[in-house]
């Protein structure tokens, strides 16, 4: 950054309703990642009965009321409307913050004024048997409030404010969290997602061509094991031909891929292919093709982008560009005969579960053998 050029205050800005898990780890994760830098916390309870609204009195910068009226959106924007300064940084009690270059936030704001920062969210999750995983996204969440403000009820989304008269545009910032949320039961998880899902059906009655909309129904349907719907949503999203420089129609090709494959739809499957212009430096999306070829029993193109998606830059899945691809490799090895090349390959997977099994059969069959 230009060390003359006037450093730029940052508000961290959090909406918060019964959070007392997660706030004094939020607010400790803040104050560590920004001390000794001109940054503000500023939290607005909507309703807390748990304790929460009193440890945002106590210790935020600007603490605030919103009485919740089943509008994300509104609750943000009133949140903005108390921050001080005009650069926000905008998070939620259940993500805490492991990175931040505040030399390369300062220079974000210096030299993109007008543009949306994204930050990297690493959200863990829990499978079917409760064994952990993380995937990876990008999310929108600096920039000035003076250009930009919420939209949406559910799932909201930075806009233009009308005023501002600006074309948004996107950046990415040196800005990482850890998101928790979805690392809970599976009951807690289906109750969010049967939240979510009544919701956003209530906002497509009310715009049923918003791609994004359509899209989160389809992960709520997805999440509540509704596959068939999931897909008629993914593909309602996909016919309004949303901007592909969006980060999340990156996901929602991805998540209609795997739902298709999931659904046994493997040739419809294969039309997703064209998408390789857009997404081919994707490691999650060549994982992904590498299985519809192979579900298609195209192996040598399965092996391919298997090979492909090893040593590639991280996707959204942990793992994506390097263990899952080669237990995948492994897996045609195995099938093909090749034992010895599918036991490395196994063993470069580390302590991945499928490919812990899958070593210990083959290696069970040895003991058989000798």
């Amino acid at each position: 950054m230009n060390t003359i050029a006037k450093e730029v205050p940052v508000s961290i800005v959090a909406i918060a309703k019964n959070e007392r898990d997660n706030i004094e780890r939020f607010i400790s994760s803040v104050r560590e990642a920004f001390k000794g830098h001109p940054a503000e916390l500023v939290m607005v309870d909507t309703g807390s009965g748990d304790g929460t609204r009193e440890i945002i009195k106590e210790k935020a910068d600007v603490a605030g009321d919103y009485a919740w009226c089943s509008d994300f959106s509104e609750a943000r924007n009133h949140s903005l409307s108390l921050a001080r300064n005009d650069w926000v940084l905008v998070l939620d009690l259940d993500e805490f913050v492991t990175e931040v270059d505040w030399d390369g936030l300062q220079s974000f704001a210096h030299r993109s004024p007008k543009t949306v920062g994204r930050l990297r969210r690493r959200n863990k999750t829990l499978d079917e048997n409760g064994t952990p995983s993380v995937y990876t996204d990008g999310v929108e969440r600096f920039f000035n409030k003076n250009l930009y403000h919420y939209t949406g009820p559910i799932h909201e989304q930075v806009r233009p404010l009308e005023t501002s008269g600006v074309e948004m545009t996107w950046g990415v910032i040196p800005v990482t969290v850890e998101h928790v949320g979805y690392a809970q039961s599976r009951e807690k998880l289906r109750e969010k997602a049967e939240r979510d899902l009544s919701l956003l059906l209530k906002e497509l009655e009310r715009d049923p061509h918003d791609p994004y909309i359509c899209f989160q129904a389809g992960q709520s349907e997805s999440a509540l094991g509704h596959k068939e719907e999931a897909v008629q949503f993914y593909e309602r999203a996909i016919n309004e031909n949303p901007d592909p420089r969006l980060e999340y129609v990156r996901m929602l090709m991805i998540s209609y891929g795997y739902t298709l494959t999931d659904l046994g739809r493997n040739e419809e499957a294969l039309g997703l292919a064209g998408l390789y212009d857009d997404l081919g430096e994707n490691a999650d999306y060549v994982c992904l093709m590498g299985l519809i070829y192979l579900r298609n029993g195209m192996l040598a193109d399965a092996v391919r982008e298997y090979e492909k998606a090893c040593g590639m830059g991280d996707g959204f899945s942990e793992g994506a560009n390097t263990y899952i691809p080669r237990y995948n490799l492994g897996v045609i090895k195995e099938m093909s005969g090749d034992l010895k090349a599918a036991e490395e390959l196994y063993l470069a997977c580390g302590d991945y579960g499928p490919a812990v099994k899958r070593l210990g059969i083959i290696r069970s069959g040895d003991d058989r053998r000798s």
